[in-house]
């Protein structure tokens, strides 16, 4: 061992920097294997599941406080519009969202995202002709995931460099 010739420990460690580039593609993959799999994963936890258990909330709730009318227990309450737990999912609803203003409706839609959880929203802003408004609420939304996405691929990146450096030179600390 100690009477290694300089060759033969070039070529060990060439071995070893190799074995390791190796390893670092593997996990490389790995990472984004898994990556594609919480993506995965979070997105239909948040547009299958989500939506599922708050539905079968809503259904639990209606069943208990007023048997199963919930529009009826709302209206009573003063609660139609839309701080309703249910808004969007009733017939009733188009009828009041006839009545809200398209200022108003324009806000919901934005803060709320209603263009992913309450459709008739989005199908009564159309019909009133807010189809260039809707559009580009939709385009800034779309615009923010992308610059979200830009932001989590540059922080891969950046982990990725880590890696890469640690690999190049060694852990050092």
């Amino acid at each position: 061992m100690y009477s290694d010739t300089i060759e033969e420990k070039y070529e060990n460690l060439k071995y070893k920097y190799e074995k390791l580039q190796k390893e670092y593609g593997d996990l490389q993959r790995e990472y984004r294997k898994t990556d594609d799999k919480l993506y995965s994963a979070n997105f239909r936890i948040k547009h299958e599941l989500e939506p599922r258990i708050q539905s079968e909330r809503n259904a639990y709730d209606r069943y208990i406080l007023s048997g199963g009318d919930s529009c009826f227990s709302q209206g009573i309450n003063g609660g139609c519009g839309f701080h309703c737990s249910n808004f969007g999912e009733e017939e009733n609803c188009k009828e009041v969202i006839s009545e809200i203003t398209n200022d108003e409706l324009l806000k919901y839609y934005t803060d709320n995202e209603a263009f992913d959880s309450v459709p008739i929203v989005r199908e009564e802003l159309v019909s009133r002709g807010l189809e260039k408004e809707v559009k580009s609420i939709d385009e800034q939304y779309c615009r923010q995931c992308i610059e979200d996405l830009n932001k989590k691929i540059f922080g891969t990146k950046q982990t990725i460099k880590l890696y890469e450096n640690v690999l190049v030179n060694g852990y050092q600390d």
